[in-house]
């Protein structure tokens, strides 16, 4: 018997999805150092600072409201690939839009989270804990803002008559999904330590 010889299109294949992941994962492990470093400054600021925060629990009532709502986009974002896999074509769009439309509802929510704790004189300029605060959700509305680029853009490329490639439907699941279990930790982490 003959050992069996894969075709060097497969061998290609095979080595870009091995390699996209690698980088995914690389992206990620980056990602969760830099925010990592941020809760942990944060953190060692706490001791200092806390006396001078007081916060009512509407601000908290709309951090975890919006924890909810980036959590149902995620699993919008899950429901349509299972749709892609078993070629569902009506409900992909439809998943994928509410998942692009709850993560904007989430933005909103964030920036109105901001506005309330500004109103309450949680700033920047008064307090550093409060900077690290918004620099946090900043940074994480960022890369927030770079996932729906990336939804949209896979929204175009499903309308296109061109398959869209499983490796790159799964790095942008993964990605999404990353970046709601990210929220939920830092927003447990500001819960735990305010």
């Amino acid at each position: 018997m003959s050992p069996q010889v894969q075709s060097p299109d497969l061998l290609q294949i095979e080595c870009d999805y091995e390699t996209s992941k690698m980088g995914a994962l690389v992206t990620f492990g980056g990602i969760i150092m830099l925010f990592i470093t941020f809760l942990a400054t944060f953190s060692s600021m706490v001791a200092k600072e806390l006396a001078y925060i007081t916060l009512n629990e509407t601000p908290i009532i709309i951090g975890g409201i919006s924890s909810i709502i980036l959590i149902i986009s995620s699993v919008m974002f899950h429901l349509s690939y299972r749709q892609w896999k078993m070629n569902s074509q009506t409900r992909i769009s439809i998943y994928l839009m509410a998942s692009v439309g709850l993560g904007i509802v989430f933005l909103l929510g964030q920036i109105n989270l901001w506005q309330m704790l500004v109103a309450e004189g949680l700033t920047s300029r008064g307090n550093v804990l409060a900077g690290m605060v918004y620099l946090i959700g900043s940074v994480h509305a960022v890369h927030l803002i770079v996932g729906l680029t990336v939804l949209g853009w896979l929204i175009y490329q499903l309308k296109m008559p061109r398959k869209i490639k499983l490796v790159r439907y799964q790095l942008i699941g993964w990605f999404w999904h990353f970046l709601t279990v990210l929220w939920c930790i830092i927003f447990s982490f500001f819960l735990i330590v305010l």
